[in-house]
């Protein structure tokens, strides 16, 4: 997992090829003109641009992943996610190919802030839960799939 703030996403360039392909439209494109939806960048790499409904007081479910990374970043307002690694969730629903995930819970995590300056990155078999409160109902957001 990584939490940074976007000002240092030039860090990780090198560290993956797809994520500098990532890293690159981030710079490039205003995010905030981008449809709802799916916006296909390569054949290796998407981005979904949401408009969702946070949640306060109960725990989304975790998602877990294999073949894709996400990267989440809000476009307005904030979002809380958070983490928990593998070993610590609870299986709810076995992965799914053809959505390239599985779905857990558990009540051991970590939590971070994601904000229209911070992002966070979850690699596959990293559990993550998404939609949480941070403060605002509704948030514009987007996730940035890029295979390892």
């Amino acid at each position: 997992m990584i939490y940074d703030n976007l000002n240092n996403i030039q860090n990780y360039i090198g560290k993956n090829p797809n994520f500098d392909v990532i890293i690159n439209y981030i710079e490039t494109n205003d995010l905030t003109a981008l449809p709802l939806g799916k916006t296909v960048i390569d054949d290796q790499n998407y981005v979904m641009i949401f408009d969702n409904t946070l949640t306060e007081g109960k725990i989304q479910p975790f998602e877990v992943h294999r073949l894709y990374s996400d990267l989440h970043v809000t476009l307005n307002d904030a979002e809380l996610l958070h983490y928990t690694p593998l070993k610590k969730l609870t299986v709810t629903r076995e992965y799914v190919e053809t959505e390239d995930a599985a779905l857990g819970e558990t009540q051991q995590f970590q939590s971070c802030q994601i904000d229209t300056s911070h992002f966070a990155v979850f690699f596959p078999n990293e559990a993550h839960s998404v939609k949480n409160y941070a403060g605002h109902s509704q948030v514009k957001k987007a996730v940035f799939k890029f295979k390892q």
